[in-house]
């Protein structure tokens, strides 16, 4: 009787145990990449109110595949207090909201690009170019929290014609 108590016990201390709410992103969003001005690439979830933001300088999309270096000016994933449509990635001004609750920037490293590659869907005459960009070696951080990924495939979009 006294062991059936003391497991009892035992059990109930480690299962009402509680660390805090524990946040983990996984990057999962929906299947369609924006894209604005010169070039701003995002993805989102708007079930969780997250982006993923990429500035990509436009001399990067042409026809033959690019690499660009990954750094906190160019890549961030942030968490907002409210939902937000594709103008708050295309305005020249940004709008005052929703705020940003928890902001993840790309920590520079000798090994982190982007690795971005074309694909004529179009004809030699008009091409249109499906560009796929592909992340290698990406950390990004946010204080003492970090997301590592060896590679992670951001997405694919479409573009009139290479630059």
């Amino acid at each position: 009787m006294i062991k059936r108590g003391i497991i009892w016990l035992v059990l109930l201390v480690f299962l009402s145990c509680n660390d805090g709410e524990v946040d983990i992103p996984s990057l999962e969003f929906q299947e369609e990449v924006g894209v604005c001005k010169d070039y701003v690439l995002y993805r989102s979830n708007a079930a969780h109110n997250e982006a993923f933001v990429l500035y990509i300088p436009s001399q990067y999309f042409t026809d033959t595949t690019a690499n660009y270096p990954i750094n906190a000016d160019n890549c961030t994933y942030r968490i907002f207090d409210d939902t937000f449509g594709s103008d708050y990635f295309c305005a020249e001004i940004p709008p005052s909201s929703p705020l940003v609750i928890k902001e993840w920037k790309a920590v520079a490293s000798a090994e982190s690009q982007m690795e971005i590659v074309p694909e004529n869907t179009g004809t030699d005459e008009e091409p249109v170019y499906s560009y796929t960009v592909t992340l290698h070696h990406l950390l990004l951080e946010n204080g003492d929290e970090q997301m590592i990924y060896d590679t992670y495939v951001f997405g694919s979009f479409l573009l009139p014609a290479a630059q």
